[in-house]
């Protein structure tokens, strides 16, 4: 029997072939931190680059919270 964990809410997830879901926060502008930013996820900033190569330049999925 295998059970999987749903990742977490930050999780950059895979959801087909070069199609990722990166969460805003990682990469949007910080309030708290002085503008502009300077700090950003590299991890989510890499997948940005992979996702926009394969020519996925718009969002597919935003969350509200």
């Amino acid at each position: 029997m295998t059970t999987t964990k749903a990742p977490p809410d930050n999780a950059i997830l895979v959801v087909g072939h070069d199609l990722r879901v990166i969460p805003i926060e990682k990469i949007a502008p910080d309030p708290a931190e002085p503008q502009p930013r300077r700090h950003f996820d590299a991890d989510a900033l890499a997948e940005l680059g992979v996702s926009l190569a394969a020519g996925q330049t718009t969002p597919i999925k935003v969350r509200a919270r």
